[in-house]
């Protein structure tokens, strides 16, 4: 996902409509308890919002989709009395399920700052931990995310049923409550799928599958926002009747990276394997020339290891389905004995290969020989073949095999470990560590309020502060815990009542 593909959808009348009739319905029906602390106003702007991204989604594609189109709120028979079943909308003959996720960016964060720093939500937990939706457990194949820039509103009723009675006896009174017309801007940044959420998270450590905001229950499952694919090629999903895009790199990360200092001597080649590029692999198991790992990865399932064993990330298609784009390979240098059939890293200086982009090759190894009346034999030719037959296989003669070496032999593919439920939280989530914001500038910084050491400035004004006489009754202006607009201080960084009440509780 890149800046040039956020698109901003379209609002019409109608749509401003359709949300407008839902909201009223889903505010009626809301369980207040799920919505932590949120204020009346605070959860009637929460679910315009939500509506809103769904429904101009649904728009935009039933414009652009020649296949059937179906939005569960269409449909649904229950009068929105229960929640929704885990998607939004069914798209194609196949009813793809399709769920929207909304957002607004932290302190109006620029497009590159949410590409690279935010994920799509996909909730992991409704309770800090206590209760799981696994990934593979997930009702919608498809997960699309959109974001607002605009600032939800809390204030104007204390009571959910005056509110209520309110916005169903007019729903054009919510335009005015809230300011619906902040969100008649939707941008789309991208979508996922689910089997790509489950690969990817099957490369993180534990403890990095998840994040969460410090004001609220829920947890997440890591979603990148810049490994989302774009609006064309999600309609073309769509009518090709597909979950999953074709022809594009899934997301399948490397398993965790262990830096050189990191692994104990006594682990290396017992437990972890050092990573190379194949130019670097090449010229230290080939030539013997000083090159850089890249670091050091565990290496299970492969058997006994040994100081000639070493990684590479392989790149390309050629040996797919054997191998794939991406995977990393365990190879031995030198193999001993026979090739014939084995799958190589081959380096042949005048062949170019499609790949690699250069002279490096890893592909199956086949040779021919001949005799002469001594029984002496010499190559006839060698063979490099793919596994893909939509490439060719590179053939070298006897006048090439000068500039032919075999660099190692294939042993394995890495696989990332099984992905398992996480380790229940035996904390809050607001006492980890997660974002908070400074009390003067509204910068997302880390999150400390309870910590021994609690740090309420980002480093820029935490300087200032300082150099000004670091009062700690000092007025600020956001709130530590959830950033909004709110009288603050080193002595009190949470907002009064909200997160200092939910914290205090």
């Amino acid at each position: 996902m890149t800046v040039k593909d956020i698109i901003e959808l379209p609002v019409s009348r109608e749509v401003i409509e359709k949300t407008l009739r839902n909201t009223v319905k889903k505010y009626n029906f809301t369980v207040k308890a799920m919505m932590y602390s949120r204020t009346p106003v605070e959860l009637l702007d929460n679910l315009y919002m939500g509506d809103m991204a769904k429904n101009a989604i649904y728009d935009y594609l039933c414009k652009h989709c020649t296949c059937p189109v179906i939005d569960y709120d269409e449909v649904r028979t229950d009068n929105f009395q229960n929640h929704d079943p885990g998607w939004d909308i069914l798209v194609g003959n196949k009813k793809i399920k399709v769920e929207i996720k909304s957002s607004t960016p932290p302190n109006n964060e620029s497009y590159e700052d949410i590409i690279e720093k935010r994920d799509i939500k996909i909730t992991a937990s409704h309770d800090e931990g206590r209760t799981w939706i696994l990934p593979q457990d997930l009702e919608s194949d498809i997960h699309v995310q959109v974001y607002f820039y605009a600032r939800p509103y809390r204030k104007g009723y204390d009571d959910f049923d005056t509110l209520s009675k309110i916005i169903s006896k007019d729903m054009w009174k919510i335009q005015e409550i809230i300011d619906s017309d902040k969100y008649n801007k939707p941008l789309y940044f991208g979508f996922n799928t689910k089997e790509n959420i489950i690969a990817y998270l099957k490369t993180l450590p534990k403890p990095e599958r998840t994040w969460s905001f410090s004001w609220t229950h829920r947890i997440y499952w890591r979603c990148p926002i810049k490994d989302a694919y774009n609006m064309p090629t999600l309609i073309e999903m769509i009518e090709n009747e597909v979950s999953q895009p074709q022809d594009m790199q899934k997301i399948v990360r490397l398993p965790k990276l262990i830096t050189l200092d990191s692994v104990p001597e006594e682990e290396q080649y017992v437990t972890y394997l050092p990573l190379y590029s194949i130019r670097a692999a090449a010229g230290y198991f080939g030539e013997g020339e000083p090159v850089e790992k890249e670091g050091w990865m565990k290496a299970e399932g492969i058997g006994r290891l040994n100081r000639n064993m070493f990684i590479v990330r392989i790149v390309g298609h050629s040996m797919e389905p054997r191998i794939n784009d991406g995977d990393f390979c365990v190879f031995q240098a030198n193999p001993a004995g026979s090739r014939q059939g084995m799958i190589v890293l081959a380096q042949h200086r005048g062949y170019f290969d499609e790949d690699n982009a250069g002279s490096y090759s890893v592909k199956e190894y086949h040779s021919t020989k001949k005799y002469d009346e001594y029984g002496n034999w010499e190559h006839e030719t060698i063979e490099l073949r793919p596994y893909n037959p939509d490439y060719n296989p590179i053939v070298l003669t006897p006048d090439d095999i000068d500039d032919f070496r075999i660099v190692g032999g294939f042993v394995g593919i890495l696989q990332p470990e099984e992905l398992e439920e996480p380790e229940p939280i035996s904390e809050p989530v607001a006492k980890q560590k997660h974002y908070g914001y400074c009390i003067r500038c509204g910068k997302e910084i880390d999150y400390s309020y309870g910590s021994d050491q609690p740090k309420y400035y980002c480093k820029d004004c935490w300087r200032d502060w300082y150099r000004s006489g670091h009062d700690t009754s000092l007025k600020e202006h956001y709130c530590h815990r959830c950033g909004k607009s709110h009288p603050a201080s080193v002595d009190k960084p949470l907002c009064w009542p909200d997160c200092w009440k939910e914290i205090n509780k």
